[in-house]
């Protein structure tokens, strides 16, 4: 419903500003040594970077999810399924190549949070937004295989976790 998306938003707007404050500080910008940068040619970098990566990405997305749809109306497959297969993957690149990338080079903190932030982010923000659109109705009939099988997805991790509080 619209309530829960905005619930959600509201959700995760919290999480973001409880997660900037506790970990905030100074010494967490660190820039190469002999390259002296003011703080405001820092912003403008990063505030462009931002820009033209949110404008890039909504373009890459608008365009993945329609070629998504066509492929599943060409081939008679349900949304649903082009939806939990071909644009979960797609979307999920982005966050395997940065949790691999940062195991390589042993940056542990980085590709766990890459995976937790990933995740609170997709659940709160990006359904709590488009609940707040248009509220979304989900078949009951979904449930029967997805919420069995996520749960059986945590009671096989748990264990190692638990084991040794890593996955190696």
């Amino acid at each position: 419903s619209r309530l829960e998306g905005v619930a959600s938003l509201a959700f995760v707007v919290l999480f973001t500003i409880a997660q900037l404050l506790w970990f905030a500080s100074e010494d967490s910008l660190e820039i190469p040594e002999g390259v002296e940068v003011s703080p405001r040619q820092r912003l403008s970098v990063d505030v462009v970077a931002l820009i033209g990566s949110v404008v890039a990405l909504a373009v890459g997305s608008t365009l993945f999810v329609t070629g998504a749809v066509d492929l599943a109306e060409r081939g008679g497959i349900s949304e649903f399924a082009i939806g939990a297969t071909v644009v979960a993957i797609g979307t999920s690149l982005p966050e395997i190549i940065t949790s691999a990338i940062a195991a390589w080079k042993r940056e542990h903190d980085i590709a766990v949070g890459n995976v937790i932030g990933s995740n609170v982010f997709n659940v709160l923000a990006v359904l709590g937004a488009a609940g707040l659109a248009r509220p979304i109705l989900v078949d009951q009939s979904l449930f029967a295989f997805e919420l069995p099988m996520m749960a059986l997805s945590a009671l096989f991790l748990f264990p190692l976790i638990w084991r040794r509080f890593r996955i190696g």
